[in-house]
């Protein structure tokens, strides 16, 4: 894989020893490595945590990172889900079906974000692992009574969704419109 690293310094160099050179300030450098050598790469592990440097990585033809092979490495690839949901009739609640006992792996769920469109006053909008507002929540309600971005704010939110799991996100009013953005992380 392709790994970028960016030195978050605007003023200082960063020099990361297991690449043999130092990084401009504000620069960016790009290196093939594979998950076992960056696992391996203790100067490169250091800077990150030390805030030092970021990372990013591309997948390239034959690499295993995508399923969760980074997993045990520190490092693994985020998807998002993404789901447009449009205003009902109102005056309901309703669920909006993201996957219904179908989930194609397990993941857990890192962030939310929704982005209200058409408000109904007073509406929330909540991820949740069963249809009907049964289950268990997995997100925050979050208040749908004014248009814009909305985020969920709860860290502790159980998130886990099982491989063939249900996720749905129930509006407690049908008539609330707009989109959603779920950022998960593959465990399975």
């Amino acid at each position: 894989m392709q790994v970028t690293v960016t030195n978050l310094s605007a003023v200082n160099p960063v020099y990361i020893s297991s690449f043999y050179t130092s990084i401009a300030p504000s620069a960016t450098i790009t290196v093939v490595r594979t998950m076992a050598q960056v696992d391996a790469d203790v100067p490169l592990k250091t800077a990150i945590v030390n805030g030092l440097v970021s990372i990013a990585y591309t997948e390239q033809a034959g690499d295993d990172i995508a399923g969760g092979g980074g997993l045990e490495t520190g490092i693994a690839k985020c998807e998002v889900i993404h789901k447009v949901f449009a205003a009902g009739a109102g005056g309901a609640a309703d669920d909006v079906a993201i996957f219904t006992a179908n989930a194609p792996f397990a993941f857990d769920i890192i962030d939310v974000v929704a982005k209200v469109s058409t408000l109904i006053n007073p509406s929330t909008i909540q991820l949740r692992d069963t249809a009907a507002g049964a289950g268990a929540a997995l997100s925050d309600a979050l208040v749908s009574t004014t248009t814009g971005v909305k985020r969920n704010a709860t860290a502790t939110t159980s998130s886990a969704v099982a491989r063939n799991g249900t996720l749905i996100l129930r509006r407690s009013d049908s008539g609330v419109a707009g989109s959603i953005d779920i950022v998960i992380l593959r465990t399975a």
